[in-house]
């Protein structure tokens, strides 16, 4: 299908006479690369920008191409998107179905709007430029752009048959950071897994930042040990395995009910930003399930802070910015998330998965000055569940808790290990 019909108002710089492959390689000042993809030849897709010489390297055939890029400083620094080099600058291999699948702010893609979505050219832009004005006009015009390219409808571009909405590849920030400097880099499809999860939720909650919500929040379920201890939010209170709790990759990890722990190092009354005494939000989710009793995660100290997955028969509990006093919720058994939220002075109420208790009128006496620990409370009672995530935040209602516990679950349904059906 053609362009959005508006465009018979507005300016048209494409025509059939028009030489735009001859225009791009032109613009030294735009683009590091350009080229055409059915100039592939030996392998090669030699870069037509006016004085360059270097070339992708290309492997398969026509439909099913992958490409690599050159690895030198100048193509790192271009790949904003982090298509062509993952996050630690190792280098990817890039194929069709990506270069055709998603948006690319760094990488302008050229393809038929309609199936088989054939492949035409590709340019990578210089770092640091960005497209505006008739720059702009003159990119979704001849690379036939989705109309949501970059996230915003433009009615240059083009109505694509694969495309329906803007499917950035781009990391969010927070993955961004969250993978910088991990010494076992993640792969690609967890990378990918994660970013689809990180975006989401932060477009169902209507926010930008995780950090304008909540304090903490890892993925124990993650694909490296080193990876789920971190938090995702911001680059503080990683958590510290400080007694050889079990990891197992995708799931979590796993108490003994005797001493295994995890250490958040956050302190609620000095770290807390979000969780403040009458605005707090606590919840863990578990894939394994256990008899009621006393197990709990949280920390003691002035004020108190303790979750419950399952205390007594049908029961969980817990207390937030309170005295030893708890309220109790119906859960069958520790399966899935269960939270505790205070919303103010003299209101506390419970989450499993997406059902909110009735709230309960508990006064809240001051917030909890020390560690939060998970799979334990203070080093006292010790958890035998295995805890996929973890979380501290403000108080969630229900469409957020609706939206946090089913972006959850599809991460974990997308490895295969979601137990909320």
């Amino acid at each position: 299908m053609p362009g959005l019909s508006v465009r018979r108002s507005l300016p048209v710089f494409s025509d059939a006479a028009f030489d735009w492959s001859a225009y791009w390689a032109s613009q030294t000042d735009l683009f590091l690369f350009f080229a055409e993809v059915s100039k592939v030849s030996d392998g090669k897709l030699y870069n037509q920008m006016r004085g360059s010489s270097d070339y992708l390297t290309v492997a398969g055939a026509a439909g099913s191409y992958t490409f690599q890029c050159p690895n030198t400083a100048d193509y790192i620094a271009a790949d904003y998107d982090y298509l062509w080099f993952q996050i630690d600058t190792s280098q990817r291999t890039v194929t069709e179905a990506e270069l055709i699948g998603y948006d690319f702010q760094a990488t302008p893609i050229k393809y038929d709007d309609a199936d088989p979505y054939t492949l035409r050219w590709i340019a990578i832009r210089k770092s640091g430029v960005t497209f505006a004005g008739t720059d702009k006009i003159k990119l979704y015009q001849s690379f036939y752009l989705p109309i949501l390219w970059d996230g915003t409808l433009n009615a240059y571009g083009h109505i694509k048959g694969n495309r329906y909405a803007w499917n950035p590849w781009r990391p969010p920030d927070e993955v961004i950071e969250y993978c910088t400097g991990l010494v076992t880099p993640l792969s690609d499809d967890q990378t990918l897994k994660l970013n689809t999860f990180v975006r989401n939720l932060k477009i169902d909650l209507g926010i930008d930042n995780l950090s304008d919500i909540f304090d903490c929040m890892y993925i124990l379920a993650g694909e490296t040990e080193e990876s789920s201890l971190k938090n995702i939010v911001k680059n503080a209170h990683h958590c510290t395995n400080i007694s050889a709790t079990i990891f197992t990759a995708l799931e979590g990890f796993t108490g003994d009910g005797i001493a295994d722990s995890l250490l958040t190092n956050y302190i609620p009354s000095t770290d807390g930003v979000n969780y403040v005494l009458n605005d707090a939000g606590f919840g863990i989710y578990a894939r394994t399930t256990r008899v009621a009793g006393t197990q709990a995660s949280g920390g003691a100290n002035v004020g108190r802070l303790r979750l419950y997955p399952l205390r007594g028969a049908a029961l969980a509990a817990g207390e937030v910015n309170s005295a030893a006093v708890y309220f109790t919720f119906p859960a069958a058994d520790c399966l899935g998330m269960t939270s505790i939220f205070r919303d103010g002075a003299h209101s506390c109420y419970g989450a499993k998965n997406k059902t909110l208790s009735t709230v309960t009128d508990i006064v809240s006496t001051a917030v909890l000055a020390s560690n939060v620990y998970l799979l334990s409370y203070s080093l006292t009672l010790f958890d035998s569940i295995q805890i996929s995530f973890a979380y501290l935040s403000k108080s969630l209602n229900q469409a957020q808790m609706n939206s946090l516990f089913d972006n959850f679950e599809a991460y974990m349904d997308s490895n295969g290990k979601g137990v909320v059906s």
